[in-house]
């Protein structure tokens, strides 16, 4: 291999690894990351904290887009059919460890979430959050990731 071709071939080597990392490192800077043990990790604890409220399923309760004769909001479901990947990583981890207090306050009032700030670690509601993004499609995926990005930006 003459001296040209080696360099040409160091370049493009060069170039390659850079645009690799540059695809795989960007995505998980950002965002909680959905990996398999986080995922059975965040099943598991949404089993013991989430799942009377939101649903076995993630499916929430009835009519949870209208108050209550109480005047509360029902849980809502954190599947794709609901509005939970409207919302970046920082709002949901806020929501899941400070209930409702972490509301707007014009919905505070409404709201009957607990805050988990006390029960479970950061760590432990972002694989909370992990296993909501399991069970969402692409296009939910990447407008959470969007919303994530924006909260990151704003910060």
């Amino acid at each position: 291999m003459n001296k040209r071709t080696r360099r040409v071939l160091i370049w493009l080597s060069t170039l390659v690894s850079v645009w690799l990392a540059g695809c795989s490192t960007a995505p998980s800077q950002i965002g909680v990351p959905v990996t398999s043990e986080t995922v059975a990790l965040g099943a598991e604890l949404y089993a013991q904290h989430c799942a009377a409220c939101h649903g076995v399923n993630l499916e929430g309760q009835e009519n949870w887009k209208e108050r209550d004769a109480n005047g509360y909001y029902p849980a809502p479901p954190h599947d794709d059919s609901g509005h939970t990947w409207h919302h970046g990583d920082e709002n949901l981890r806020g929501r899941i460890l400070n209930g409702a207090e972490g509301l707007d306050p014009a919905f505070q009032a409404a709201s009957v979430m607990p805050a988990y700030r006390d029960t479970l670690s950061v760590e432990q509601v972002d694989a909370i959050i992990a296993f909501f993004k399991s069970n969402w499609g692409p296009v939910e995926l990447e407008r959470q990731l969007e919303a994530t990005q924006r909260e990151a930006q704003s910060q």
